[in-house]
This record gives C-alpha cells, sequence and structure tokens, in this order.
C-alpha cells in the first residue's frame, strides 16, 4: 500500500478531517491533499510527527502493517520513543546512541562472563 493510502485511511479511522491532521502535524491543509493526492511525500521529519500524530511506527506509514521491519521487531512504545529522538538535536541524539550502545555492550559483556 502506498503512503498516499496509509495516511488517508489512518486519517479516516480516526475521523479526522484534513483540518485537523493538519493542525497535529504542524502543517497546511494544503500539504495534507497533496499527499493524499500522491503530488508530495514528507520528508522524515515530517513523518515522525504523522507517525507521532496516529501513534503508529514511521515504517507502518512507508510499508503498512505487517511490511515494516521496525513493527514485526518491536513494541509500539519503543518505537514511538525512537521515533522522538530523531527530533532531538543532534547533539541529544548522539548522547542517545551512546547510552543505547553502552547498555547493548554491558548485557553482551554479561553474557560472555556468565557462560
Amino acid at each position: 500500500m502506498a503512503f498516499k493510502d496509509t495516511f488517508v485511511r489512518l486519517r479516516k479511522e480516526r475521523s479526522w478531517t484534513q483540518s485537523e491532521i493538519a493542525e497535529r502535524i504542524g502543517i497546511s491543509v494544503g500539504q495534507v491533499k497533496k499527499y493524499e493526492k500522491g503530488d508530495s511525500a514528507p520528508t522524515l521529519h515530517i513523518l515522525a510527527k504523522i507517525a507521532l500524530a496516529f501513534d503508529v511506527s514511521a515504517d507502518v506509514l512507508v510499508f503498512d502493517d505487517s511490511g515494516g521491519v521496525a513493527a514485526q521487531k518491536l513494541d509500539t512504545a519503543l518505537l514511538r520513543r525512537f521515533e522522538r529522538v530523531i527530533e532531538l538535536p543532534e547533539r541529544e541524539r548522539d548522547a542517545v546512541l551512546v547510552l543505547i550502545d553502552s547498555v547493548i555492550a554491558k548485557q553482551a559483556i554479561r553474557e560472555v562472563i556468565q557462560g
């Protein structure tokens, strides 16, 4: 399913008007209409805002419910957190990545020590 179809489906499932979703995302109604016609595609930054507004993972918007790798492997709450990281300034994103890498490394060390 194309992005435009998924976008329209999710908006209609929530009974939101084009104006309502535009306001939730922070874009113009004209841009919503372009997305729904397939005349335009969102930037990564806007895609993240759309995913947050619809409370879905960004890969659902791109690949539909069953096709996205992230949707198959991560729970929704964790996905939302990662999608919010995209919006952080670069320095804070880097700090999040260092923290994640540290926790993963710590777990790997534990597994090696335990056997």
